[in-house]
């Protein structure tokens, strides 16, 4: 844990978000941000280095303010704060040593940026049943097949494919 952890703070030493690289395009600060708008530094700070994968209802009126401030509607931010934290996500080494033991289900899990709930109610399954998938203990029927890949959007003969891989 502590590895991760010092691994995940070198990266965001140097890690850029899209949403910062807005910020600073508009010419704010976050402390600037934060005067404008009544965000604390702190949640805009998590919602540009991929500390957090969207911004929850609870933020739903702070959001305005800074999807306002930005030019962009809230549905646009939210989707940028989503990319930071799949940006980052992408970097450590955890999430490369994962494809290396996790199936194709799992790759396309995190670069969609969706949960591990949102893939179960996507073939009306559970969790559980949706890790097996991922690692590999399990294949999908040929039922869950046709749901996963309208899900992702892909073929489904491709997704089978790199299942078995």
């Amino acid at each position: 844990m502590i590895k991760n952890r010092a691994e995940n703070n070198l990266i965001r030493q140097t890690y850029k978000s899209d949403l910062r690289k807005l910020r600073e395009l508009k010419g704010y600060s976050l402390s600037s941000v934060r005067d404008k708008t009544g965000v604390a530094k702190q949640t805009l700070h998590n919602w540009e280095n991929g500390t957090i994968k969207n911004i929850g209802p609870k933020y739903s009126k702070e959001a305005d303010k800074v999807a306002k401030l930005y030019g962009i509607d809230r549905n646009a931010l939210n989707d940028l704060v989503t990319k930071s934290w799949l940006d980052f996500k992408k970097q450590t080494s955890k999430y490369q040593e994962n494809l290396k033991t996790k199936t194709y289900i799992y790759e396309l899990r995190i670069d969609n940026g969706k949960t591990l709930q949102n893939v179960a109610n996507s073939i009306d399954s559970t969790i559980h049943r949706v890790l097996l998938f991922e690692d590999g203990v399990q294949k999908p029927s040929d039922e869950e097949y046709d749901k996963l890949a309208t899900y992702f959007g892909i073929n489904k003969k491709i997704l089978i494919t790199r299942m078995e891989k």
